[in-house]
């Protein structure tokens, strides 16, 4: 009888036990070639001390970033886990916890304005030079740190600004236009996407600050401006 007591006991207490965000993320996120420990920076990005919404970490840990290394969790963590290891994130930038309802909280919009942001079919989509969570390419700003209203957000996307840019005139002539990345690597954004060349330094000419227009003109409808703009506000 004491035998069946204590594995009752320990049937119980297994039962109520919490589900250990902590543990999930160090086995399932925090490895070689994925985030760092305790959300520091790794090959992907860090993610402590940043200002991430809970329904948008729950919606990204269930459903992934497409182009991305990210993969999406629903089926592989039941969702009281996901929920767990979106707290423990959540926790490493001292924000309150979610609850699992919280995940339905993310607009329509979020879902379509992601599959317009990256879309392959289209190779002028915002991902060629935005990134949003590791997923597109870092060479325009970080469109979430923008603060900037809806408004503004669409008149600058319908009629962007010219960009500061640096024009290299190489010693046979040829000019390459764009951004530098290094002392001698720079995106030509000449034509987009942007192409990542390199440059011998023993080859340049002469090198000037221009102004230039890389982001074309929008061809998106207003409908299509919103949902983007929801993808990225809800990002943030």
């Amino acid at each position: 009888m004491r035998l069946v007591a204590v594995a009752l006991l320990w049937i119980s207490c297994g039962f109520g036990a919490e589900i250990d965000g902590t543990q999930i993320f160090r086995t399932r996120c925090s490895i070689g070639y994925c985030h760092g420990s305790e959300g520091k920076p790794g090959r992907a990005p860090k993610l402590r001390e940043r200002d991430f919404t809970g329904a948008y970490l729950m919606k990204v840990v269930t459903d992934g970033i497409p182009s991305s290394s990210m993969p999406a969790f629903k089926g592989l963590l039941k969702p009281e886990e996901i929920t767990a290891v979106v707290n423990y994130v959540l926790s490493l930038s001292g924000k309150p916890p979610v609850q699992q309802t919280e995940q339905a909280t993310v607009s329509p919009n979020f879902d379509k304005g992601k599959a317009l942001f990256f879309d392959a079919a289209n190779e002028n989509n915002c991902g060629v030079c935005h990134a949003i969570d590791g997923a597109g390419t870092a060479i325009g700003p970080d469109l979430r740190k923008l603060n900037r209203t809806r408004a503004e957000l669409i008149a600058a996307i319908e009629n962007p600004p010219q960009s500061k840019l640096t024009k290299i005139t190489l010693k046979n002539g040829d000019t390459i236009q764009g951004i530098p990345t290094g002392e001698s690597r720079m995106w030509d954004t000449e034509g987009l996407p942007p192409v990542l060349r390199n440059i011998d330094k023993n080859d340049i000419a002469t090198t000037e600050t221009v102004r230039g227009q890389v982001m074309p003109k929008s061809q998106y409808s207003r409908d299509q401006l919103n949902e983007i703009i929801s993808y990225i506000q809800q990002s943030r």
